[in-house]
């Protein structure tokens, strides 16, 4: 199965606590890239952490994170892959 980009996250501490949310909905999650986003938390375009999800639950990814994003008040720094 494929897997395609849900979220670049800051850290990887976000990113875990971004795929815990997604496997408590079921939705299964790689990261990508976690060591570097550790070491270049700094700056998201050398070291982003990847959320990856399979392409048949990425609609459903997108949703949930961004209904919860609204509900936390989070949403203008969440920025979900919309491409």
């Amino acid at each position: 199965m494929k897997t395609v980009l849900l979220i670049s996250c800051n850290n990887a501490m976000q990113a875990h606590i971004y795929q815990g949310a997604l496997e408590n909905e079921g939705i299964p999650s790689v990261l990508k890239n976690e060591d570097l986003g550790n070491f270049f938390s700094f700056n998201r375009s050398i070291g982003g952490v990847d959320i990856l999800v399979y392409e048949r639950d990425l609609e459903r990814a997108r949703d949930f994170l961004e209904r919860n994003a609204q509900e936390e008040g989070l949403d203008d720094d969440f920025d979900v892959n919309e491409e």
